[in-house]
């Protein structure tokens, strides 16, 4: 069964309020600290994730340029570990924060 994670900082704690409009009842929703949280969208495809992600950041990314939210997005793989996803979820926020705008990374950047 695909899955994926999406890992979501932001410099505004608002912004995880809305994040639950988002998901369905399936997926698990993780916070972590003040300025980051995982979500685990059950039964979701990559493509999928990304768009989901691409939305959220459409609807809440404000004009002026402040409170940024970044997002990192990585799918399972054949006869991969659990702590793989996460690795590879956490490497594509991090490309993502290289970006002076509000941006969603998935992990086939690693395969660039």
């Amino acid at each position: 069964m695909p899955f994926c994670l999406a890992v979501i900082s932001s410099e505004s704690n608002s912004h995880f309020d809305h994040i639950r409009d988002f998901l369905r009842t399936t997926d698990i929703y993780i916070p972590l600290n003040e300025s980051c949280t995982c979500v685990v969208l059950a039964s979701t495809e990559i493509a999928d994730a990304i768009k989901m992600g691409e939305n959220f950041i459409r609807e809440h990314d404000t004009m002026d340029g402040h409170n940024r939210i970044y997002i990192g997005v990585a799918g399972i793989k054949d006869k991969e570990s659990n702590s793989d996803i996460v690795t590879r979820a956490f490497y594509a926020l991090q490309k993502a924060k290289e970006n002076s705008i509000s941006t969603l990374e998935d992990d086939n950047i690693l395969n660039n």
